[in-house]
């Protein structure tokens, strides 16, 4: 594999990781934990949390309207 492979590879699978991190996060507010409770887990601020996944996401997902697009 070349360098370049290597790191197109590298940044596909941080894609992949970040999307999961979004969904994780979405289900768990839509199962109502709190998001304070995810920052605190993931060590970020709170805001960070609604900044990763817009309120609409969450709402949507919360009436049962299906996946999200990352």
């Amino acid at each position: 594999m070349t360098a370049g492979r290597d790191k197109r590879e590298l940044e596909q699978i941080s894609e992949q990781l970040e999307q999961i991190k979004r969904l994780m996060i979405v289900q768990l507010l839509a199962s109502g934990v709190q998001s304070a409770h995810i920052a605190k887990a993931l060590d970020v601020h709170p805001s960070g949390i609604s900044r990763m996944v817009p309120v609409r996401e969450i709402q949507k997902v919360a009436k049962g309207g299906g996946e999200t697009n990352g």
